[in-house]
């Protein structure tokens, strides 16, 4: 197998890779040594999934909404605390706020990366898919609350 075939491109790499292995995999040599007990997943059958990226395809668009809600809580709080309307709930953010607007974004878009990257690279995992769906109601509700801020402020909730 040449070290090449992951410089080719991700895509084409992992799946020329991933075609080798099943037929490393289904060879008679390596049949007794990659052969699996009954409940327990072979590696190769492992590696061919992480190569096909099943549950990170299904993942991708949730994690950017998850990543674009981050971006807009970080702006919309900065504009609703410069201007007087409300105060920073959180308060390690509020104190990182009264440093500046830029360590403030810094901090908010970090964690905001951070979370993602994770979420990203652990998509095989059951816990990556449950956190995911509880960030994003929190940053719904989170969304919401902004709203009805931003209408009280206007003066269409009293």
């Amino acid at each position: 197998m040449p070290f090449f075939a992951f410089s080719v491109g991700k895509s084409f790499g992992c799946k020329f890779f991933a075609s080798r292995l099943y037929s490393l995999q289904t060879s008679t040599t390596f049949s007794r040594a990659t052969s699996a007990r009954a409940g327990v997943e072979s590696f190769w059958t492992v590696v061919k999934r992480l190569c096909t990226g099943v549950n990170l395809v299904k993942l991708i668009r949730p994690i950017c909404l998850l990543f674009v809600l981050n971006v807009i809580d970080a702006f919309v709080s900065i504009a609703w605390v410069r201007n007087g309307v409300t105060t920073e709930g959180n308060h390690l953010m509020a104190s990182l706020l009264d440093f500046g607007n830029l360590p403030f974004l810094a901090a908010k878009l970090g964690m905001g990366v951070l979370t993602c990257t994770v979420l990203y690279h652990g998509a095989d995992y059951k816990l990556a898919r449950t956190g995911l769906s509880i960030a994003l109601a929190v940053y719904v509700v989170v969304m919401s609350l902004h709203v009805g801020t931003g209408l009280a402020a206007y003066g269409f909730l009293s």
